[in-house]
C-alpha cells in the first residue's frame, strides 16, 4: 500500500507537473505570439519608415531636379530678355535721338510758338470782348435812363413829332 500511495502521489505530482507545464507552454505560446505580433508590427513600422524615407529622398531628388530645370529656364529667359534689350538699344537708340532732336527743333521754331501766340491772341480777344460788353451794358443803361427821363419830361405829342 505504501507503494500504491507513493505511485498515486507520483501520478498526482506528475499530473500537476504536466498541468503546470501545459500552463507554462500556453503562456510561452501566448508570449511567443505576442512577441511575433510585436515583431511583425515593428517590421511593418520599419517598412513604412523606409518607404517614407525613400519617398522623401525621391521627393528631394524630384525637387532638386525641378529646381535645376527652373533655374535653367529662368537663366534662359533672363539671357533672352537681356539680348532683346541690347538689340532694342542698338536698333532704336539712333532713331529715338533723331526723334527727340526733331521735337526740340519743332518746339523752338515750329508749332509750339505759333500755338502759344494763338492762345495769347485768344486771351486778348476775350479781354477786348469783355470790355466791349461792359461798354455796351453802360450804353444800354444810359439809354434806359434817358428813355425814362424823356417819358417824364416830354409830352406825348412832342415825342411823336420828334420821332418823325
Amino acid at each position: 500500500m505504501a507503494s500504491k500511495k507513493l505511485l498515486q502521489k507520483q501520478r498526482l505530482q506528475l499530473t500537476q507537473l504536466v498541468h503546470f507545464l501545459r500552463k507554462i507552454e500556453s503562456q510561452v505560446n501566448s508570449s511567443q505570439d505576442d512577441i511575433l505580433q510585436n515583431l511583425a508590427d515593428h517590421q511593418a513600422s520599419i517598412h513604412k519608415f523606409f518607404q517614407r524615407g525613400i519617398a522623401c529622398i525621391t521627393a528631394v531628388k524630384l525637387f532638386k531636379a525641378t529646381f535645376n530645370r527652373m533655374d535653367a529656364a529662368h537663366g534662359s529667359v533672363e539671357r533672352g530678355v537681356e539680348d532683346m534689350m541690347y538689340q532694342l538699344a542698338e536698333q532704336m537708340c539712333s532713331p529715338m535721338v533723331e526723334y527727340v532732336k526733331g521735337l526740340k527743333a519743332e518746339m523752338a521754331s515750329g508749332t509750339w510758338p505759333r500755338l502759344l501766340a494763338i492762345v495769347e491772341d485768344m486771351g486778348g480777344a476775350m479781354g477786348n470782348g469783355k470790355m466791349e460788353l461792359e461798354e455796351a451794358r453802360k450804353k444800354v443803361q444810359v439809354a434806359n435812363v434817358l428813355n425814362k427821363y424823356w417819358k417824364l419830361t416830354v409830352k406825348p405829342s412832342v415825342a411823336i413829332s420828334l420821332r418823325k
